[in-house]
């Protein structure tokens, strides 16, 4: 996190947080497994298609400028426990697009938040599929998500138009009401056919970009200039998930092999990660590129010897130039 921080203050603070997660219904994915073999048998087939199409999405924001011109970026891949790699990903746009950035219909061009019309039915069916919120709150009180109330704050409020949130980290994006134009739709989840969607629910992505990879994502502009770059730098180098557990002695012994097999959790995450790491991907990526320099005080400077010139160089003279 230190060395990749070290990009911030070099080429400014960040403009656009992205993440993208595998998609197990990739066409290249299932046309390549065995009959009866599903996504998560091969963690391997994944993780080799994820990393091709995480080059070519790379690839496409930068060269073809999708946010606008890359000056600089970072990305840091993590897994999930349920098995799918994804990519954080940090953009430093140039100065004049952050200058445009300042207008909020900007904004709009670049990240949406809506549930597109019917007429244009690639794009909704890829939304409904990919970037609408798990349903929650009233609808579904026992979800992951909840406590007092969502804490991913949804649904989200209606807006008719993108401006600052009331925290100065956030942009509230547009979000119409029904009642103002807005879309709504049905879609299954949970065994549920019936349950209504409408824009309040769903996450913000890329219409260019879902159109061409088909993953979720969710797309966040960065408006903080200081006291977000820390957190945010920190959240992509998190690492993989872990689970928070405790325990409880009950019968007053202590039984360390019993315990172990009892609280041992093992899943495809596990899998993922290394078949990413015996195919060689880079786990992380950033550009520029920064090297860390040893700091020494005077005199006290790493001094390197070849293994058969220990003896020799411990017994010579010291030299000063």
């Amino acid at each position: 996190m230190h060395d990749i921080i070290a990009t911030s203050p070099k080429m400014g603070h960040p403009d656009i947080f992205l993440t993208m997660t595998c998609n197990p219904n990739w066409p290249e994915i299932r046309r390549s497994l065995l009959p009866r073999q599903f996504s998560k048998d091969r963690p391997d087939l994944c993780a080799r298609v994820f990393n091709l199409n995480l080059k070519v999405f790379m690839e496409t924001v930068i060269e073809d400028k999708i946010c606008g011109n890359v000056l600089a970026h970072v990305r840091v891949i993590a897994f999930q426990k349920i098995g799918w790699p994804h990519a954080h990903c940090i953009f430093i746009l140039d100065q004049l697009l952050r200058m445009l950035l300042e207008i909020l219909k900007r904004v709009d061009a670049i990240i949406s938040a809506k549930l597109p019309p019917e007429s244009d039915n690639g794009l909704r069916d890829l939304v409904l599929q990919h970037v609408i919120q798990n349903s929650c709150g009233s609808q579904y009180p026992a979800a992951v998500c909840m406590g007092d109330r969502c804490k991913n704050n949804f649904p989200k409020d209606f807006r008719s138009e993108t401006q600052q949130s009331e925290s100065d980290h956030y942009i509230s994006y547009r979000r119409r009401s029904p009642e103002e134009g807005g879309e709504t739709a049905t879609r299954t989840v949970r065994g549920n056919p019936k349950q209504q969607v409408d824009n309040s629910w769903v996450l913000a992505y890329n219409p260019k970009l879902m159109r061409m990879f088909h993953f979720y994502m969710n797309v966040q502009l960065c408006v903080s200039r200081v006291g977000g770059i820390k957190y945010l730098f920190k959240y992509i180098c998190k690492g993989s998930e872990r689970v928070t557990m405790q325990i409880v002695e009950e019968t007053g012994r202590y039984n360390e092999i019993a315990q172990f097999q009892d609280a041992r959790y093992v899943s495809a995450s596990e899998a993922a990660e290394a078949a990413c790491s015996i195919l060689a991907f880079d786990v992380v990526d950033n550009h520029p590129t920064v090297y860390r320099l040893e700091v020494h005080t005077e005199g006290n400077h790493t001094v390197y010897f070849r293994e058969s010139e220990k003896q020799p160089a411990a017994l010579r003279e010291p030299q000063t130039n």
